[in-house]
């Protein structure tokens, strides 16, 4: 049996999920008289055939345009104007409904009420929604700091303390110095990827039950992974996730660090995963040798100074490390990866901030001369489908954003909410609402030589 969300659906989601889409208001100059033609009406299809501008096309007895049959939609000088409170979905090739949770005199996203679509701006929980926003008695009992859950604050933490959103309490900043690095072993990633469909070395089976899997259509033997096909989907719009992991791992601007304490083959041990930096790139090739790496302060846990994700239950049968299995995924602590230098939009959030539940990690190891290699490596879990699209858009390139932020935001967290899947119930409730992903790997040898200078 596979999961809710056909395989199709799940890859017109992912292209929003990582949308780098062109602009919602798109205007189409009329070769011959050289002004704009009529505006499309809500809910017209626009039929691409082929990649050269766009033809006026067909017009009803009104003088809209009913069908255009030629051109790319998906450039950023592309011709459509939907008219005012629609805009063109390029995954769809219609003009929408565009949803209205801004307050257009400041700027100043709504918290709640009808989002002029038929939809929600949110929910205001056990609080009421007045004029669009959430108003009520605060949820602050035994808080100090936090979301009081009616779109207010129970109060900031004082310098040297910070907020443990799980608890609302202050508790003291953590001081990243107390890890001590003194060129540790440990595998550096030198491929990283999207796995595709949920396939073995693609995924992993993260609700250890093989009569279901994700997506559907896409998958076999209870291997899950809803988020797969987003680089197959990407293409569409000219950007390779692929590429720009490669590209970014090449370059030294992403480096992932795998570090294991107490590695045997007889009892359990722990693994933690680590932002880093390279000490001397212009001597060290990241990707072939085994260089010298620093640890990213701003990775650790605010509050427990713990790594993004930490295993305590690896084990190694002589060719295969597997990590994280030892417990089911509703039971199993969540992980908080941190995003280094990636700003929240999110409020109560510094950094880009995802909560990972059931993290999972399968890699064969090989030996090589100065240690191990990891081969065939899949780091999996699942997320909440809610706030996913906000921390995509914070983590999508500045410049490609740059005059485009408001229709990235609105394809990406709509496309989320209608057509992404949920596939797994993390935490035990009897609701499948957060989506699981599968990211493949492999490693070569490197050093932890301290934490990086600020």
């Amino acid at each position: 049996m596979t999961r809710t969300g056909s395989f199709g659906q799940v890859l017109l989601a992912s292209v929003c999920v990582l949308a780098f889409l062109s602009c919602t208001s798109l205007e189409h100059n009329d070769a011959d008289a050289g002004n704009p033609t009529d505006q499309f009406s809500p809910g017209v299809h626009v039929d691409v055939q082929d990649s050269t501008v766009l033809d006026s096309g067909t017009k009803d007895s009104d003088g809209a345009v009913l069908e255009v049959t030629g051109g790319d939609v998906l450039d950023g000088a592309s011709p459509i104007d939907c008219g005012v409170g629609h805009a063109f979905n390029p995954v769809t090739m219609e003009c929408e409904c565009k949803p209205n949770c801004t307050n257009s005199d400041t700027g100043e996203p709504y918290e709640c009420g009808d989002d002029g679509c038929g939809g929600s701006c949110g929910d205001c929980g056990w609080c009421s929604c007045e004029d669009r926003h959430c108003t009520g008695v605060p949820d602050c009992e035994g808080k100090e700091c936090g979301s009081d859950s009616c779109g207010g604050s129970c109060g900031e933490c004082t310098d040297g303390f910070i907020c443990d959103p799980k608890v609302g309490l202050c508790q003291p900043v953590c001081d990243p110095n107390k890890w001590v690095f003194d060129g540790d072993f440990v595998q550096k990633v030198v491929a990283f990827d999207l796995g595709f469909g949920g396939y073995p070395h693609e995924a992993l089976d993260l609700d250890d039950n093989d009569q279901t899997c994700s997506p559907d259509g896409g998958c076999q033997g209870g291997y899950d992974n809803m988020m797969s096909g987003l680089d197959e989907s990407l293409l569409l719009f000219d950007f390779s996730v692929s590429g720009a992991l490669a590209d970014a791992l090449a370059s030294g601007r992403l480096v992932l660090l795998i570090e294991t304490q107490d590695w045997n083959s007889a009892a359990p041990f722990s693994a933690s995963v680590h932002f880093g930096e390279e000490v001397d790139l212009a001597q060290c090739d990241v990707m072939q040798d085994c260089c010298d790496y620093r640890v990213v302060k701003d990775s650790f846990n605010p509050v427990s100074c713990d790594a993004p994700i930490t295993f305590d239950d690896c084990v190694f049968d002589g060719a295969a490390l597997r990590c994280g299995f030892s417990e089911m995924m509703a039971d199993s602590p969540s992980a908080m990866v941190r995003v280094p230098g990636k700003e929240s939009s999110i409020p109560g959030e510094e950094f880009v901030t995802f909560e990972v539940f059931g993290p999972r990690l399968y890699a064969e190891v090989v030996a090589v001369d100065d240690g191990m290699r990891w081969t065939n490596g899949v780091f999996a879990g699942a997320v909440r489908r809610p706030w996913l699209g906000w921390r995509i858009v914070d983590l999508l390139p500045a410049a490609f954003l740059e005059g485009r932020r408001d229709a990235a935001e609105y394809w990406i967290v709509n496309a989320i909410d209608l057509l992404l899947g949920t596939d797994m119930d993390a935490e035990g409730y009897g609701i499948l609402y957060t989506v699981s992903f599968g990211l493949t790997f492999s490693t070569i040898p490197g050093r932890i030589v301290g934490l990086a200078v600020e």
